[in-house]
């Protein structure tokens, strides 16, 4: 797999963007505080961190030619199965609105293409 950087970002950050007026200030220390119609919010970006961690995901149907086939560990085609799809889940639960999937055919191309949020 290709190098994964997830960002942690601290539960301040859901800030209702779309209500948030031209009020801001940046503080010494970094910390940016934002003013909103329902109040303010802030966080100190130092305070964003990377998750490395790849996440699990589990490839819940696998379909020829649109034909539901049974998933199995030794799975063998023929030449002429050649239409696949695959269905996937993240097995990450806390944001599932941000979840993204990348897949890569390792002998047709090089690039990862996006597949879906």
């Amino acid at each position: 797999m290709g190098n994964f950087r997830s960002p942690i970002i601290p539960t301040t950050m859901d800030l209702p963007l779309n209500s948030i007026p031209a009020a801001y200030f940046k503080k010494n220390d970094g910390t940016l505080y934002f003013g909103s119609l329902d109040g303010f919010y802030w966080f100190n970006p130092e305070d964003i961190s990377l998750n490395e961690t790849p996440p699990k995901v589990a490839i819940t149907q696998l379909s020829i030619f649109g034909k539901k086939v049974r998933i199995s560990q030794n799975l063998e085609l023929n030449h002429n199965q050649n239409t696949l799809t695959f269905n996937m889940a993240s097995l990450v639960f806390s944001s599932p609105g941000k979840n993204q999937f990348k897949y890569m055919l390792e002998i047709m191309t090089k690039n990862w293409v996006s597949n879906g949020l």
